[in-house]
């Protein structure tokens, strides 16, 4: 994972947190970043929204149908029952909404996807979009690591050969955080990652790449 990457190879963009409530400054910055770098690379060609704690259906997903792409994947093109069943199991009710900026977009062509568990994550990566090198992290608090879809997780689908290996990358701006003294999110503080106290390389341009599988919580959490 070390290696350098380049970063217009084919890659995926996996949005977590992109929620209207965290209307902070910072927010907002994370999340017009998160569209600049999308929009600059050519290379990221699938959008993967995570919706997890996020209502999402066809009334409300928005122009770029991120829940009728899912559907077509996990249950109109399905031949597996399983997977057909577990995607169409009942979610519990979210306690956010996608942010307009993020969810309506114009990511020019590119596939918009929404997601909610990791398995469907794993089943993309190794039945969908088996071409991609790397894969970028964008979005807001302690979920973009620790969350079904986050890196974090995605350390250990890699660790445990569940999915191929990756370049893990972001930019220095598409990724804030919160510390735990808060537990509700909105009247948490929230900041820029502390990129030199971390295992994430810088790799040029404000870009940059996690060099371990490790995900241990760091100590400015």
């Amino acid at each position: 994972m070390s290696s350098q990457p380049n970063i217009n190879d084919p890659g995926i963009a996996v949005i977590l947190n992109a929620w209207s409530e965290l209307d902070q400054d910072i927010q907002q910055k994370c999340f017009d970043t998160t569209l600049e770098v999308i929009d600059s690379i050519p290379g990221i060609t699938t959008i993967l929204l995570a919706s997890v704690h996020v209502t999402l259906d066809q009334q409300n997903q928005g122009i770029n149908c991120w829940y009728d792409n899912a559907k077509k994947i996990f249950v109109d093109e399905q031949g597996v029952d399983w997977v057909r069943r577990y995607w169409n199991v009942s979610r519990d009710p979210g306690f956010a909404t996608h942010n307009p900026k993020i969810r309506d977009h114009d990511y020019q062509g590119k596939l918009c996807v929404a997601i909610w568990e990791q398995w469907e994550l794993e089943y993309l990566l190794n039945h969908c979009l088996t071409q991609e090198k790397n894969i970028w992290y964008f979005g807001s608090g302690l979920g973009v690591r620790r969350d079904p879809m986050g890196w974090g997780q995605l350390c250990d689908l890699i660790r445990y050969k569940h999915v191929r290996p990756m370049n893990i990358l972001t930019h220095s701006q598409g990724i804030t955080f919160n510390t735990r003294s808060q537990p509700d999110f909105r009247q948490a503080k929230f900041t820029w990652v502390p990129w030199d106290q971390t295992d994430w390389k810088h790799i040029g341009n404000d870009i940059y790449q996690k060099i371990s599988l490790d995900w241990q919580i760091p100590p400015w959490e």
